[in-house]
């Protein structure tokens, strides 16, 4: 059934209705899916509109909910108490805590008045359906008439919704998602009431005499009023009038806390704490008031004053009442007259104190002396003034920037010149003169001053002064005449003057002074140094290289040269080339392609001293896997007149074809009488060498009797002469072979016999003897049988050895037989569910009874035998029965009793019994049972369906016998058990449910109901028509998908964002551009973040 719709009117009247009733009844149908309960929290911020104040909150919900039923009832004579929940039903309760200004308690009365119109509403946000409770001062918690849905509880279905009418101050307030944990099935809300100082003001001006004026503007002043609280910053215009004015736009749950932290008025534009009007010439200096309760409008009073004036302010001495003095807010500005010239009049100004005016103020007229002019005043005129300040009268002197002093004194000049004076140095001496005097404000520079004449000393050359002629002249100055001397020994890091001559030697050590520096094209001397050979033998000095001279005019580098008196046979030990004469030749050993090389290898020769090959020591060789070295390719006797390569020689090991060198190859074949050699059958190996080749197989081709067995002799890994290997084999015949008659055939000598005998009571007919290959790994399932005739009164049974029996002997075979049998018992599977006793029990033939004496066993078959189970069998009464729960007894297992009676051959049951020892099915894998618990985990129905081919005795939940399923038949292969309630609480819990077959067999499945899970927080400020954003407090890192919901339930707006910090401001952005909302719309807000519950907030835009 649908809700019925209920018009304007008719929702008046409801609401009338509930404001005389003080009570509405809700019903609601209620469906139960499983489903972890989901926990958030929505932030609801409360700005009063005409005294009202709202808040809506909705929690996530699926995608196809299922309507639920709101009708409205007529209030009783009494209040009756809530009902009691159904199973996936919750009583709703809503805690209500009421937070003052800091440890204050909150001011109800002051906030709501003494007839409060406060009330709590829980919301169906399909249907529309409400039900209400009011609260006054003293209320903690309300608690709602009807129990409703779990699952919609849990699945954005219900929320809260505060609505009150504040009368002072401010207020915020916060309501939560639903709170529940599966311990009860009780669901709570909280409503937070936040009282909030209050951030408006009401703003006045008077003049200094305390007459009301008109208030500055923002315009003319460039002012504002400014409130801080914490992290609060707000910022307004200057209000025209002096009504109540609102400086915080939206108070919530955000900022409530730093506006009770305490408020702070300041004013942006201000100078020197006032605001400026220039285009008017006045100040404004503000005065705040604020409430200490937070429950009234803060006061702020402007006074307003000029910027100047010429007249002395004065103001009421505040520590001498009645006495007049000067307005410390200003101060005094007077002008005067300077050292070189008057002013016409002294004149004083009052100007208010840190203040900037629009223009400076105007000084008197000057009039500078002869040879001067007036440049201003000192210090410059300001537009602000920080203190009292006199204005001095500034001039400029006229005359020349540059002035000579010819003797001891000083020149007429300003104190601002700076003297310039030449020196001679240390290496010469100054003909003119020697000390000026410079305007360091003219931009001159060295070039503008005549310098003195410079005589240098013997040894040196004059090369300028210290300080070029581009050098500015802006302070004190002294510039040196500079030197240079013609030969130095330490590196004067001059390269463009001085070159660099150096003495160097590639043996031996230089001695004296190897490096000097001297001046270019200059004639210079010096002493050349010589070379120490010290123990060197092989060279003699002989000349340096340019020789010396006595100008230099770039870098020059002398080198030693030398006469030779060395070895004609060099080594080189290395890479480098050793330090021989150029025309020295090499002589190089190389390896060759199968071997390498160990020593010297490169040696250098004098050509002309008639040495050969003999006069060089060779390295070792060191020859390759099967190569032997046997000499070089040159030999000693060779005469070394250039350069020479000399390479090692080598013969190998093994060859596929004939060297002809029979001296030290011997020949190695490979040969055979059966099949083909496959392979190399031919090889010459150096003889008395150690080798390595492979042997070659042989192809038996159609030859099935033989196999290659090994070569004869074996392969050898040295040779000292011509050798031939032949072929050895095996056989391979038959593994069963019959002897027809008296004769063994022909087989291996190792072959066993197998013979059949036929015993004493029956006769054989066709082949009995066989011979058997013993490492065949042959049973006597591989030989064929004779034939076996009974004699009369017996049975032939089977052979004495089973046909698994190894044959790895001689053996023989005998055929067995049996007498009459002892009476038949068939064993029947049975259960007493009172003793739980679970047995076998042997059935005799109609009117017989087991004979006194009688032997009776539990066996299983073993192919033509049969094997005692090792179990306890009882008789007890004549009745056989063994315990069918002994371990021995095997599920599946196939059962015969043997009964032996004296006299008699043991008898076996016609029909065995099959065991069954296996519970029921239960559901399939991984859905045995099923669990449906509330939404909250407060109960759990249990069902579970029960299969077994045996018939199924009972189906219980726990220890709930009598609640399941029952029937004493067995005769039914499935049971049902269905909707078994049980109490979860809240925790995670295993629940059992037990199957019963017919034969007493038990099945036990566990499975654990999860406690519930906690979802992600998310809490959100309903956001307001023309926003295009929304406030979303939420884990960090948590992904959130944002849809506007329109009026007719259609999304008309999505996207995505990752949350950056615990509360964000997140633009609504489309491929559009800006989205902005619209008054009604509601914003679906679905949070997820790993490790936690998907969480769904939807918020209505006010």
């Amino acid at each position: 059934m649908r809700k019925p719709e209920f018009k304007k009117r008719s929702l008046s009247l409801l609401l009338a209705l509930l404001m005389i009733f003080s009570t509405m009844n809700v019903a609601f149908a209620a469906g139960f899916p499983t489903e972890n309960p989901k926990t958030q929290t929505v932030e609801s911020e409360l700005i009063a509109r005409n005294g009202k104040l709202r808040g809506k909150l909705r929690l996530p919900k699926k995608e196809k909910p299922v309507l639920r039923m709101f009708q409205a009832f007529a209030r009783a004579p009494q209040r009756t108490p809530a009902k009691a929940p159904a199973f996936g039903q919750t009583t709703v309760k809503v805690n209500i805590a009421k937070h003052g200004i800091g440890t204050n308690p909150f001011n109800f009365d002051a906030v709501f008045g003494t007839s409060p119109n406060t009330k709590v509403t829980l919301i169906n946000w399909d249907t529309e359906g409400k039900q209400e409770a009011t609260f006054n001062k003293g209320t903690q918690s309300v608690t709602f008439d009807n129990p409703v849905s779990m699952e919609d509880m849990t699945n954005d279905v219900y929320g809260i919704e505060f609505e009150g009418t504040n009368v002072a101050g401010k207020i915020t307030f916060e309501e939560s998602a639903p709170s529940y944990d599966g311990k009860t099935n009780i669901t709570t809300f909280t409503l937070d009431l936040y009282q909030v100082r209050n951030t408006d003001v009401i703003v006045k001006t008077v003049d200094a005499n305390g007459t009301e004026s008109t208030n500055p503007t923002t315009a003319a002043t460039n002012g504002k009023i400014k409130l801080t609280a914490g992290n609060v910053n707000e910022t307004i215009d200057i209000p025209t009038g002096s009504d109540v004015t609102e400086t915080v736009k939206s108070i919530n749950t955000r900022n409530k806390d730093d506006i009770n932290s305490g408020l702070n008025f300041t004013f942006e534009g201000t100078e020197n704490g006032v605001l400026v009007d220039k285009a008017n010439k006045k100040v404004y200096k503000p005065e705040v008031k604020v409430d200490p309760d937070g429950l009234k409008p803060t006061e702020i009073t402007f006074t307003e004053k000029p910027i100047v004036t010429e007249t002395e302010p004065k103001i009421n001495d505040p520590e001498h009442p009645g006495t007049q003095i000067t307005d410390p807010d200003y101060v005094k500005v007077t002008f005067a007259k300077g050292d070189h010239g008057t002013i016409a009049e002294n004149k004083t100004y009052y100007v208010f104190k840190g203040v900037t005016m629009a223009s400076t103020l105007t000084p008197p007229t000057v009039t500078p002396n002869t040879g001067w002019t007036h440049n201003g005043w000192n210090p410059v005129l300001a537009t602000k003034y920080d203190a009292e300040k006199e204005h001095v009268a500034q001039y400029k002197y006229t005359g020349e920037d540059v002035v000579p002093q010819p003797g001891d004194d000083k020149p007429d000049v300003p104190a601002d010149f700076v003297l310039v004076e030449f020196k001679a140095g240390e290496h010469g001496t100054l003909e003119g003169t020697t000390k000026y005097w410079v305007n360091p404000e003219a931009g001159k520079t060295l070039a503008d001053v005549t310098k003195p004449t410079v005589t240098a000393n013997d040894n040196y050359k004059f090369t300028g002064w210290d300080k070029a002629d581009t050098t500015a002249i802006t302070g004190k100055l002294e510039v040196t005449a500079q030197y240079k001397a013609k030969v130095v020994t330490e590196n004067p890091n001059d390269e463009e003057n001085y070159a660099h001559v150096t003495f160097t030697t590639t043996k031996g050590t230089v001695t004296g002074q190897a490096e000097y520096w001297v001046l270019k094209n200059e004639k210079v001397e010096f002493t050349a140094p010589t070379v120490n050979m010290g123990e060197i033998t092989d060279y003699t000095f002989k000349a340096w290289d340019p020789v010396v001279k006595t100008t230099y005019a770039e870098d020059t580098v002398h080198k030693a040269t030398f006469d030779y008196k060395g070895s004609d046979v060099v080594p080189q030990p290395g890479e480098d080339k050793p330090d021989v004469p150029a025309d020295f030749v090499l002589v190089e050993f190389k390896a060759g392609e199968h071997g390498t090389l160990e020593g010297t290898t490169k040696y250098w020769v004098n050509p002309e001293a008639g040495k050969t090959l003999a006069d060089v020591t060779k390295p070792t060789v060191t020859a390759n896997d099967n190569y032997k070295f046997t000499g070089w390719d040159k030999a000693d006797t060779t005469a070394i007149t250039g350069k020479l390569e000399v390479t090692a020689q080598y013969k190998a090991k093994v060859v596929t074809e004939n060297p002809n060198d029979e001296e030290n190859y011997a020949h190695v074949t490979f040969t055979t009488t059966k099949g083909t050699v496959t392979g190399q059958a031919e090889y010459w190996v150096l003889k008395n060498e150690k080798v390595e080749f492979t042997a070659p197989t042989v192809n038996m081709g159609e030859i099935t009797d033989y196999t290659f067995k090994a070569w004869d002799p074996v392969v050898k890994t040295t040779y000292a002469e011509d050798t031939v290997h032949k072929a050895t084999f095996d056989y391979k015949g038959s593994d069963v072979v019959p002897q027809p008659g008296e004769d063994k055939p022909d087989v291996p000598a190792d072959f066993v016999l197998v013979e059949f005998k036929a015993g004493e009571h029956g006769t054989l007919e066709g082949t009995t003897k066989y011979w058997v290959n013993p490492e065949a790994g042959k049973t006597l399932k591989d030989v064929k049988k004779p034939s076996v005739t009974a004699n009369d009164n017996y049975k032939f049974t089977g052979w004495d050895k089973a046909d698994t029996t190894a044959i790895t002997g001689k053996l023989e075979v005998t055929a067995q037989y049996s007498q009459n049998p002892s009476i038949v018992a068939n064993p029947v599977q049975k259960y007493d569910e009172a003793t739980d006793a679970q047995y076998i029990e042997g059935v005799l033939p109609k009117g017989k009874t087991l004979p006194a004496g009688a032997t009776v066993e539990l066996v299983v078959k073993k192919g033509d035998s049969y094997e005692k189970v090792n179990v306890p069998v009882t008789t007890e009464g004549g009745v056989i029965k063994v315990d069918a729960k002994n371990e021995n007894i095997k599920h599946d297992g196939t059962y015969y009793f043997a009964i032996t009676e004296e006299g008699k051959t043991t008898s076996y049951s016609d029909k065995p019994v099959t065991i069954d020892k296996q519970g029921p099915t239960l559901g399939t894998s991984g859905n045995e049972i099923t669990l449906a618990q509330d939404a909250y985990g407060y109960q759990v129905k249990i069902s579970a369906e029960a299969k077994d081919n045996a018939g199924i005795l009972r189906v219980y939940a726990e220890t709930d016998k009598d609640g399941g399923y029952y029937k004493q038949e067995a005769n039914e292969t499935t049971a049902n058990l269905t909707d078994s309630i049980q109490n979860q609480l809240g925790a995670g819990k295993e629940f059992t449910v037990t199957a019963v077959d017919k034969f007493g067999n038990k099945t036990f499945v566990k499975k654990t109901a999860e406690a519930t899970k906690t979802p992600i927080m998310i809490k959100a400020e309903r956001p307001l028509d023309g926003d295009d954003f929304i406030y979303v407090t939420t884990d960090v890192g948590a992904s959130l998908e944002i849809k506007v919901i329109g009026a007719n339930k259609e999304q008309v707006f999505t996207m995505t964002h990752t949350q950056g910090q615990a509360s964000e401001e997140i633009k609504l952005v489309g491929t559009d551009g800006a989205f902005k909302l619209t008054k009604g719309q509601r914003v679906k807000v679905k949070a997820s973040i790993a490790g936690k519950e998907d969480n769904t907030l939807t918020i209505r835009v006010r």
